[in-house]
């Protein structure tokens, strides 16, 4: 999908997906106290937001979308573990989810 196309429904659909993969501690629309029509305006304009959500592994990782060297919507997710933690099992965990979370929100991306 194209950044042109990405509307409030597609974000908020991201913001599931990334709950039911990663977890978050703390609730999207308290983080986002810009609020949802902001938080698209930046990524408009900008071509990328990321947000300190946290997540079943951190309350410091962030989600990050941004527009890709094809104009395409992509996502990061920074599980921002701390440095002793790098190298265990959370790491590898974290690292499986976001990827299984970028395949879930490029499929979704894809499919509408």
């Amino acid at each position: 999908m194209k950044l042109e196309e990405l509307t409030e429904t597609h974000l908020l659909e991201i913001v599931r997906l990334y709950e039911s993969h990663c977890g978050y501690e703390r609730a999207f629309d308290v983080v986002l106290t810009q609020g949802v029509e902001n938080v698209m305006s930046d990524i408009k304009t900008r071509g990328d937001m990321e947000y300190r959500i946290g997540s079943r592994w951190d309350m410091h990782s962030k989600l990050r979308i941004y527009e890709d060297r094809e104009g395409n919507v992509a996502i990061d997710f920074n599980p921002n573990l701390d440095p002793s933690e790098r190298k265990g099992r959370a790491q590898r965990e974290a690292v499986k989810a976001g990827k299984t979370l970028r395949d879930a929100v490029r499929d979704y991306l894809s499919s509408g």
